[in-house]
């Protein structure tokens, strides 16, 4: 049974992924991958790290992932993922530049509630 994180990591992948077309980026697949399989084993740290090594390409899918993961830090990822809402809010607007309209909405709310 794979873990929540994978599952809510892997789930937010797609919901950029699926967006359309425009967020299709198959250059970073095996980025993405080994994102997948570092969530697989619980190497949370590694996992974000590969995230923001694809959103700096410009992987929308990774951008939004890695900044919701720097935005609940440790309540989901433990000590290997610190909280970081900057930066996390860096990964989201990244994403929602690429085309990522749940980023958009998300910042939207965290804006909010600033």
């Amino acid at each position: 049974m794979p873990s929540i994180h994978r599952f809510l990591t892997t789930t937010l992948l797609a919901l950029c992924a699926a967006a359309g077309p425009a967020l299709a980026e198959p250059a970073d697949a095996p980025i993405a991958q080994q994102a997948v399989q570092a969530l697989d084993e619980h190497d949370y740290a590694q996992a974000l790290a590969l995230l923001r090594q694809a959103a700096d390409q410009g992987n929308a899918s990774a951008a939004r992932s890695a900044g919701l993961m720097l935005l609940y830090g440790q309540r989901l990822y433990g000590a290997q993922v610190a909280s970081d809402r900057a930066l996390a809010k860096h990964y989201l607007g990244r994403a929602a530049a690429l085309g990522c309209e749940v980023s958009r909405v998300t910042l939207q709310q965290l804006d909010r509630r600033s």
